[in-house]
């Protein structure tokens, strides 16, 4: 019979603590790949490490039957706040009559904007800038916005401009009847 360098069934020949196992080839070698009913036993180093290994795998079966039981109950705690949430968010919805709320905003009205321009444009810092939605003007609805503050200021600053222009013309008697 010749030696063949196969390793052992149990360990594979991963343990360090036997060296490699040499079998013969009726009892593990090349024959042990075709006839299973002739697997030799594991060597006795092996076969010890297996059952200390399934020892310690049942003494721990209690502590994952608990970390499965804390999965289950973290689970359900989940869904609950986020059943919450949605009710936090819907009672807050309705408290703002809001019936479509602004995708922007979310329905708050108010936005975090990257900057100090907010949504006036322009140069800013850089510092986060709370300030009202520009796509509903902070009523939060899609449907029924506010007043544009773009909007104003710009008329507001087209007639600061236009009474710059006619105190210009006119002189100095617009000045004194405002």
């Amino acid at each position: 019979m010749g030696m063949d360098s196969s390793y052992c069934c149990a360990c594979a020949g991963t343990c360090n603590h036997t060296g490699p196992h040499i079998y013969c080839n009726r009892h593990g070698g090349a024959h042990r790949r075709h006839n299973l009913e002739s697997i030799p036993p594991p060597c006795p180093s092996c076969a010890t490490l297996r059952a200390e290994l399934q020892h310690e795998k049942d003494a721990m079966q209690p502590y994952f039957a608990s970390i499965r039981g804390l999965e289950k109950e973290n689970a359900t705690l989940h869904a609950e706040v986020a059943a919450l949430k949605e009710d936090f968010r819907q009672r807050f919805l309705l408290y703002r009559n809001v019936d479509e709320p602004c995708k922007k905003c979310g329905g708050s009205g108010a936005y975090v904007y990257p900057n100090t321009t907010t949504w006036g444009g322009g140069c800013g810092g850089q510092s986060m800038t709370n300030d009202v939605c520009d796509k509903c003007w902070g009523t939060g609805d899609i449907h029924r916005t506010g007043a544009n503050l773009k909007k104003i200021r710009a008329e507001h600053d087209q007639l600061k401009s236009d009474l710059a222009l006619l105190r210009e013309r006119v002189g100095d008697v617009i000045s004194m009847a405002i």
